[in-house]
């Protein structure tokens, strides 16, 4: 059962790396770039890395929850 939720969670973390690659593309090569585009993509970048950061976390074995039963 745990191998199949980290197994989502690796997933959904790789996902969200190609979703922030994209947002890199559409800030550094893609070109005009308007303003509100630049607002909205880091605001986006902003929350995916969050999303990236908890998701490793949570395949981390140092952060898993402890069973006492």
């Amino acid at each position: 059962m745990r191998y199949a939720l980290e197994t989502v969670t690796a997933v959904a973390v790789l996902l969200t790396l190609v979703t922030i690659a994209t947002l890199f593309y559409a800030f550094f090569i893609q070109s005009p770039v308007l303003k509100l585009e630049t607002i909205l993509n880091s605001l986006t970048i902003l929350l995916t890395s969050t999303e990236v950061i908890f998701g490793t976390l949570d395949l981390l074995p140092c952060c898993q929850k402890r069973h006492y039963y």
